[in-house]
């Protein structure tokens, strides 16, 4: 499993008040389901100060679980749901969704 939080401040370069601070804190953990496959689950929290007031602030919340499953050597296919959450100050600017993700990945 992995744990993870950061801090990042992004500052305004062309002077249009467009900075912003953002922290993000997480969790992921990954369960071997033996040799062709795994099962993943990750979580993680980010807020967003920006530094214009009309730019208003906001919160998100993914969560998502992957299963993948090895096909051969070179090929996998992964199955993802994940919900995405946003949380914002400026109205209209929150919403959701849900995605479902169907990956084939071939390496060379």
């Amino acid at each position: 499993g992995e744990l993870f939080g950061e801090r990042q401040r992004f500052e305004d370069l062309d002077n249009n008040n467009s900075g912003s601070t953002e922290y993000r804190a997480g969790v992921r953990l990954t369960y071997d389901l033996g040799k062709v496959a795994d099962l993943r689950g990750t979580a993680y929290y980010t807020q967003v100060d920006n530094d214009a007031a009309l730019r208003g602030n906001h919160n998100d919340l993914t969560a998502r679980i992957e299963y993948i499953h090895r096909i051969g050597e070179t090929v996998q296919a992964e199955v993802t749901y994940q919900y995405y959450e946003r949380n914002s100050s400026v109205a209209g600017d929150s919403y959701y969704e849900n995605l479902f993700i169907l990956t084939l990945r071939k390496s060379f």
